[in-house]
């Protein structure tokens, strides 16, 4: 079920998440954090490759606001320790406190007990 629901906001091709309208900007976070708390690996998979875009300073990569729970689904699963390490880095050095809040937060999806 997952699945078909998310294939209508799934990454693009250029990892790009489009400048949605406010109800569209909802049902793209409704979707991806059912697909991924569904454990849709599809879903999974482009969180984490936003989030490494992100902790590699790619500039095309923009999470829009409202989709914060990207940064958190990116970080579940194994072998995130370099972006963990990288979004920490950010958390410390932002001035933004509700960005510093929402990489913090982010961190504390990861499952990897020894980072947390």
């Amino acid at each position: 079920m997952s699945e078909q629901f998310y294939s209508k906001f799934k990454l693009s091709a250029d990892n790009k998440i489009p400048n949605d309208d406010l109800p569209d900007r909802y049902g793209r976070d409704y979707a991806m954090n059912f697909a991924c708390d569904a454990q849709n690996e599809e879903c999974l998979r482009d969180a984490a490759v936003l989030v490494h875009l992100y902790a590699y300073d790619d500039p095309a990569v923009k999470i829009p606001n409202g989709l914060e729970r990207i940064y958190c689904n990116g970080l579940r699963g194994a072998g995130k320790q370099n972006e963990f390490v990288e979004i920490w880095k950010k958390s410390q050095i932002t001035a933004d406190a509700t960005m510093k809040t929402t990489l913090l937060n982010a961190l504390g999806c990861s499952d990897d007990e020894e980072l947390l």
